[in-house]
């Protein structure tokens, strides 16, 4: 009955987890004045040409043209086709998908189709936000899949899924920085192994940071150089149904 976010965080009193390119066009406008004029003198009929200075005025105009920011669902279309695939045809989706998900995601995602949120949020600050998917979870919601832009391409970060045979067990979540927390073990052991990955501005990727494997759920947040205070909590975010 335990969410799996509730299993991965507690286990015996321990914690446990983890530009816009703006175009710049200058107009240059050269305005040029020229002056002429005629004296006669009393005692002659000398005529004398005195060219005035010839001025050239420059008048600089600046225009900024900021392209619009594209809209994110239009970023992650591929993602919602996706989610709308699953919710119709269950977790039996191999194949079937422009981003592949896990058996067991996808049917978690299915099974709670009713009730399925989104969420766009920058994790790492480079200004593109990422995308994540889950549903509610006594309560709140809960982040099953969570995708970044490589480039105009969405890509998985992490899943988190229960199996329903063979225990095997997967969650994540975020800190400050930019760093993606990941776990993952077997509930009838507690062994696992538990990682921290930094999410590379713009595309470039995860990077490792830090891993360790244990046993029996026995490690701390400290062991991978994270501090919970850090932690970035989505459900306090601006979560969206789908519709």
């Amino acid at each position: 009955g335990d969410s799996i976010e509730e299993a991965v965080i507690t286990k015996g009193g321990r914690t446990m987890k983890r530009t816009h390119l703006g175009m710049m066009t200058l107009l240059a406008l050269v305005l040029g004045a020229c002056g002429n004029g005629q004296t006669k003198d009393s005692g002659t009929e000398t005529t004398q040409v005195a060219q005035g200075a010839t001025t050239a005025e420059v008048t600089t105009q600046t225009t900024t043209t900021v392209a619009p920011k594209v809209d994110n669902k239009e970023l992650y279309v591929k993602v919602f086709e996706d989610i709308r695939t699953v919710k119709e045809l269950g977790a039996d989706v191999a194949g079937k998908l422009n981003v592949p998900l896990e058996y067991w995601a996808a049917n978690s995602l299915n099974k709670q189709k009713d009730s399925l949120q989104y969420l766009f949020y920058d994790i790492n600050g480079d200004g593109v936000d990422e995308l994540f998917i889950g549903h509610t979870s006594n309560g709140k919601p809960f982040t099953v899949v969570a995708y970044y832009l490589d480039g105009k391409t969405p890509k998985i970060l992490h899943q988190s899924y229960v199996a329903e045979a063979g225990g095997a067990r997967s969650a994540f979540s975020f800190f400050k920085g930019g760093l993606l927390y990941t776990v993952e073990f077997l509930s009838g052991t507690g062994n696992g192994e538990a990682k921290v990955f930094k999410l590379e501005p713009k595309g470039a990727g995860l990077t490792l940071v830090n891993s360790l494997k244990f046993e029996k759920m026995e490690f701390k947040l400290e062991d991978l150089g994270l501090k919970k205070e850090d932690t970035i909590d989505l459900t306090k975010m601006d979560w969206k149904e789908f519709k």
